[in-house]
């Protein structure tokens, strides 16, 4: 119905906020599950009479909100959305509340749900088969697990099957088998659009498909966006394969078929497809820090300045990067210098950071500006192919070969 649910885990509630689609400041909130104590579960109770642990959850149509308990699995059974008083509490998965320990499901057939322990589990999701998706965050035990009810009515009959983890292998290898890689610890689950589960991979994003769909072994690990290995964040308005993350901490697909990312304080937007995929920042600090309207953004030790391509640019030779002012656009951006780039030649939107950028000068003939890295020894220079289009500006050496000083 449009209405919003919340996992108040401070005040050990569940939280629903009515919306009214006319005006979004005039919404009402009302608690449908959760007493605000620490007594406990039990199976059948009331909603409203619940002591709950809230860690995150999940609606499945208009039936069942399912929600992590500890480190349990509960859901809700609405009988009807109009009246909370009616919703009772059923236990879903987990052995004990606050029983942590990763277990591996490999077992055919699947081990019951009831009797297996969930590793600090942090996020669910359901599919369109109604399955529960669950990110299990143990350290050095990360695993993504799959609950499966035979009887829907019945939240006893679940089933669960390890999907991703449990494995030894610490590398992350494009096409490896899920089931062989060991994760340090899985925090986010989402389905994309089509279906994909997608989850994070310390500082990736990773995306899980299966050769045989009947066969839950069968997952193959890919890469979407990010390194596992290198926590940097840089990419906004390139292309996302070549972006990074920092730490994601939530998914989610927005109705647009977009993907939306927590990253580090930060939400990022993921549109497109495959190779064509584009990220950009929409709430947060943006890529790099300092950039942004005239007025807000920052500068550190500016050195050096020169006119070109209507454009002022800056020698920031504290932060390691050539800066634009864009008047007309009221923008200032960097346009040479990204952490966690290690590219010392190329695109421009991937180049590593300057070291003791000190001196500029722009050639109006060539559309070039040259600048000195005083700690490289080196003059470089920066092609501006067309200065519309940020993304095909160049990096290209001129003179002078790296060295250290003396």
């Amino acid at each position: 119905r449009g209405n919003l649910y919340v996992a108040d885990s401070e005040n050990r509630r569940i939280r629903r906020i009515l919306l009214d689609p006319s005006d979004p400041q005039a919404g009402t909130i009302e608690t449908v599950a959760g007493d605000g104590e620490d007594d406990g579960l039990a199976d059948g109770e009331p909603a409203l009479l619940a002591s709950l642990d809230l860690v995150d959850l999940a609606f499945d149509g208009d039936e069942f909100l399912y929600f992590l308990n500890g480190c349990q699995l509960w859901r809700l059974e609405i009988p009807s959305l109009d009246h909370p008083a009616q919703w009772r509490v059923w236990k879903v998965a987990g052995l004990r509340r606050y029983d942590c320990e990763a277990s591996n499901a490999f077992a055919s057939p699947p081990p019951r749900a009831l009797e297996t322990s969930l590793g600090h589990p942090e996020a669910i999701a359901i599919d369109s088969r109604r399955r529960i998706l669950v990110a299990e965050a143990r350290m050095n035990e990360g695993r993504l697990s799959r609950i499966e009810l035979s009887d829907l009515g019945d939240s006893q009959s679940g089933s669960i099957v390890t999907l991703a983890g449990g494995g030894s292998s610490t590398a992350a290898i494009e096409g490896e088998p899920a089931r062989s890689r060991s994760f340090y610890s899985i925090h986010t689950v989402a389905l994309s659009p089509s279906g994909e589960i997608l989850f994070d991979d310390g500082a990736a994003l990773r995306r899980l498909f299966f050769s045989d769909p009947s066969d839950p072994g069968s997952g193959a690990l890919f890469t979407v966006v990010g390194d596992p290995a290198v926590s940097a964040f840089f990419g906004d308005g390139g292309p996302a394969s070549l972006a990074r993350f920092e730490s994601i901490a939530g998914l989610a697909t927005a109705s647009s078929g977009r993907l939306r990312v927590v990253d580090d304080g930060r939400v990022r937007e993921i549109s497109g497809e495959d190779a064509d995929r584009q990220i950009v920042t929409l709430a947060g600090p943006v890529d790099p820090r300092g950039d942004g309207a005239l007025a807000s953004s920052a500068l550190g030790a500016p050195v050096a300045f020169a006119f070109g391509a209507d454009l002022l640019f800056i020698a920031d030779r504290a932060h390691g990067r050539i800066r634009a002012a864009d008047f007309a656009g009221d923008r200032l951006r960097t346009v040479v210098g990204y952490p966690g780039s290690v590219a010392s030649e190329g695109s421009a939107r991937y180049s590593r950071l300057l070291e003791g950028v000190s001196g500029l000068a722009w050639d109006p003939r060539e559309q070039v500006l040259y600048f000195t890295e005083k700690d490289r020894h080196q003059i470089r220079l920066l092609r501006v192919v067309d200065p519309t289009k940020p993304l095909t500006w160049l990096v290209e050496g001129f003179s002078g070969q790296p060295a250290s000083p003396g």
